[in-house]
């Protein structure tokens, strides 16, 4: 009985058949296509270090960049890229495709090295995951963490600072934590509020020294809050014709007034009834006067 050699006539070569079969199973196109993984560092070169084929959609290659100015650069080089992997591929297997930096994973450098994660920070969370009863939840949310740890240590490598109070990251070029900063302007303007319902005549330089504030943003800001708020119930308790609607016109005495102190800086005990309509404008003031609550309770409705 003969051989036939590997090379005799008959026998076809291992690729030729593999290619047939996978051609018959329709699968060659989408490996030919998948194959764009593997040659897209022979293709782009050192740029490989900058921009990772994240997926494909169909013929779209998604592509990961390290920075939007790569996203940029390598938009004006699609053209370029798509030929070359036309003939890598043997075909164009890839039509398009779509560069974004948001694709980019933070715990791998530009280099192509991954951020190494420390022990404590790998295992950080995992036992309140593990009392979660859906597995598929437990697991994303071991996920998440792992992915937040990583990114942790990312921003410390570079150059980001965390904050000695809250423990938020933040980059060094900030002076102050910008979280603490926001809490910080909100506590400083719920205490300016406080005061200024108390007392809505204080000068804003007085406030800002009685909560502590570096800057007067916080009580401007408290100022416009009650404002708004007093304008609110006087124009809600007016109807259309001018009247006043059936409200408790203590609530709308006070709104008035407080706004006539807020603005004008001076209690309204001490002001005429030409200062107050001068605060709170002619309309809301005749309507107010024509109110019966005024000349009972308001001192300065009687003034001239």
């Amino acid at each position: 009985m003969s051989k036939r050699g590997t090379g005799g006539a008959g026998v076809a070569p291992v690729a030729q058949v593999l290619q047939k079969s996978l051609t018959n199973l329709g699968l060659l196109k989408k490996m030919r296509r998948y194959q764009v993984f593997s040659v897209w560092p022979k293709v782009v070169g050192d740029i490989a270090r900058h921009a990772k084929p994240r997926r494909l959609a169909g013929d779209v290659l998604y592509v990961a960049t390290a920075s939007s100015a790569w996203s940029q650069e390598l938009t004006f080089m699609r053209q370029s890229i798509l030929d070359k992997l036309k003939t890598a591929l043997q075909g164009e297997y890839v039509r398009e495709i779509r560069f974004s930096e948001h694709l980019w994973d933070p715990t791998e450098l530009e280099n192509g090295t991954a951020v190494d994660l420390p022990l404590m920070a790998k295992g950080e969370g995992e036992a309140a995951m593990d009392a979660i009863p859906d597995r598929q939840l437990a697991h994303y949310a071991k996920r998440f963490c792992s992915i937040m740890a990583r990114r942790k240590v990312y921003l410390l490598r570079k150059g980001y600072v965390r904050c000695a109070r809250c423990g938020c990251l933040y980059p060094s070029a900030k002076r102050e934590c910008p979280f603490c900063a926001v809490e910080r302007e909100w506590r400083a303007r719920r205490r300016a509020i406080a005061i200024l319902e108390k007392a809505p005549h204080l000068p804003d330089e007085e406030v800002q020294s009685l909560i502590g504030s570096v800057c007067l943003e916080p009580v401007r800001s408290a100022r416009r809050e009650l404002e708004s708020r007093c304008l609110t119930i006087a124009r809600s308790a007016l109807n259309a014709d001018g009247k006043w609607a059936a409200v408790d016109r203590n609530e709308i005495t006070g709104a008035i007034e407080k706004m006539a102190a807020l603005r004008s800086l001076k209690p309204a005990a001490d002001m005429t009834a030409h200062e107050i309509e001068k605060a709170v404008g002619k309309r809301l003031f005749l309507a107010a006067k024509r109110g019966s609550q005024w000349s009972r309770g308001s001192s300065w409705a009687r003034k001239t």
